[in-house]
């Protein structure tokens, strides 16, 4: 049975501040922090996001760091329709997954939600969970894979990243290769074991990158489900959730805008280190 989130009306700033270390050990349990009601302005959205910083480990905080905005309507989306609300319109993925200095969290504050609960719902899932699925061996034979991850629309070319990684805060393994397009010639294996692979290795890395790529999008049991609230602000571990949305909502009634937390300040540290490729 799927999981639905489950939301606190948010206490404000001052009672973060004073509970920093509770919502941490909350973010780490639940691996979503979820607060109804908040309508938070720009300004409160990106103090939130430093505040936590402080105790979270990420970047930025009250001390350090640039703030990473956008705003999403889905108004590019040529899936999503009004009418498609049981449908998948942004694909599961995890986020940039061959980034240097990884994103590690998000703030997602809707600003405007005017369609009714159970429309534009978020999915997320715990890939640690899948990975605690595997065989052993298929968990040691990861642990020795370089994948290619493509950059689409930002450097339009392709990376390698380890297909696991170290969950920046708890250090369980973590899924961190691109969940789409797993095939020969494209998110395929790059190197295994700090060598060119075999035609064996290249295959089953192929089988059970796929074999994870199908429990994401398929195995309700380990799934999350998030029903937007106007005004809600929600916090994902975008480290090791991959993540997806749902159609069924315009853009004039469906729009959100984001903070992106990094494991380290980018001002130092780039999202992708440029000198050593």
């Amino acid at each position: 049975m799927m999981k639905y989130t489950e939301g606190t009306d948010y206490p404000g700033i001052e009672y973060i501040k004073n509970n920093l270390d509770f919502y941490k050990q909350k973010f780490i349990d639940d691996t979503i922090l979820v607060f109804r009601n908040a309508n938070l302005s720009f300004e409160d959205h990106e103090q939130l996001q430093r505040v936590m910083g402080d105790v979270f480990g990420w970047s930025p905080n009250t001390s350090s760091g640039q703030t990473s905005r956008y705003i999403e309507d889905h108004s590019r989306n040529t899936n999503r329709t009004e009418t498609n609300k049981d449908e998948v319109v942004v694909p599961w993925h995890v986020e940039h997954p061959y980034y240097d200095n990884p994103i590690v969290a998000g703030l997602w504050n809707m600003i405007t939600f005017n369609i009714e609960s159970g429309r534009g719902n978020t999915l997320f899932l715990d890939t640690a969970k899948v990975y605690e699925m595997l065989s052993e061996s298929d968990k040691e034979f990861l642990g020795k894979c370089i994948v290619n991850s493509y950059s689409y629309g930002i450097h339009d070319r392709m990376f390698q990243t380890k297909a696991i990684k170290p969950h920046w805060l708890t250090s369980e393994p973590v899924v961190r290769f691109s969940l789409n397009d797993i095939k020969e010639g494209w998110h395929d294996l790059h190197s295994f074991d700090g060598r060119k692979p075999t035609k064996e290795e290249s295959d089953r890395y192929l089988s059970i990158a796929n074999w994870i790529v199908d429990e994401i999008n398929n195995n309700e049991q380990l799934r999350i489900v998030h029903e937007w609230q106007q005004g809600d602000v929600i916090i994902p571990d975008l480290h090791k959730l991959a993540h997806a949305v749902m159609g069924g909502f315009s853009p004039r009634d469906r729009k959100f805008t984001g903070l992106w937390s990094y494991e380290k300040d980018t001002n130092i540290y780039p999202e992708v280190d440029e000198s050593k490729n």
